[in-house]
């Protein structure tokens, strides 16, 4: 029996020195593998500051060039307003030398009086309506006999 637990052993031995190999080799490979990451995790952490401000850098110039054209904007709604203001004055103020004009009112005509004749048509002039019409509840007219063709 001893002789033959001499190949086991030295068969463990040999995978026991297997083992510990390739778990040396595993483990360096795992350091590898982490060592790449951090690297590609720094540069990613890189690439996405520059290209942030980079953003910053262009929204930048954009507000400062649309913040240029607003005040250019309103620069020249005051000096259009200002024009205006101007104009308005110059029509409005009266001039020195020729004073305003004064519109004498006409007076009022006087109202017909109930029962007057229009020259024109010859028809009766005030509150009179033909005896056909009656009023409705809205103000309208309506006929009283279908024969008659008194416009509406």
């Amino acid at each position: 029996m001893v002789g033959e637990a001499v190949p086991w052993l030295l068969l463990a031995s040999i995978v026991g020195a297997g083992a510990l190999a390739l778990f040396r080799l595993t483990r360096e490979e795992l350091r590898q593998a982490r060592e790449e990451s951090r690297r590609a995790a720094a540069e990613l952490r890189e690439e996405v500051a520059r290209r942030f401000a980079e953003s910053a850098n262009a929204l930048t110039d954009t507000l400062t060039g649309v913040a240029a054209q607003l005040k250019e904007l309103q620069e020249g709604n005051e000096r259009k307003l200002d024009q205006m203001r101007q104009i308005i004055h110059e029509r409005t103020a009266p001039t020195p030398d020729v004073p305003p004009k004064v519109e004498a009112k006409a007076p009022p005509k006087a109202a017909p009086k109930a029962g007057a004749t229009s020259a024109k048509a010859g028809r009766r002039i005030g509150n009179t309506r033909p005896a056909a019409r009656r009023p409705t509840a809205i103000g309208r007219s309506i006929r009283t006999r279908p024969s008659q063709s008194w416009p509406l």
